[in-house]
């Protein structure tokens, strides 16, 4: 409902060359009510998949 308040987090799963995944749960009076996944691709103006900047694989492996 949107006056629900929700609880979202969300965590890097994987990183890879030219992608990154994440996970998402999200939870209303701490109860799990959806989970999610999201894999972004970085792409070339084509939709060719090319690597992801070095900094960015570095932060991300950090946990941002």
């Amino acid at each position: 409902r949107y006056d629900d308040l929700l609880r979202i987090e969300t965590r890097v799963s994987k990183v890879g060359r030219s992608s990154m995944e994440f996970l998402h749960r999200v939870y209303r009076d701490g109860e799990l009510v959806a989970e999610g996944r999201e894999v972004l691709v970085s792409v070339d103006r084509s939709g060719r998949p090319i690597p992801l900047p070095a900094w960015l694989i570095e932060r991300l492996r950090e946990g941002g």
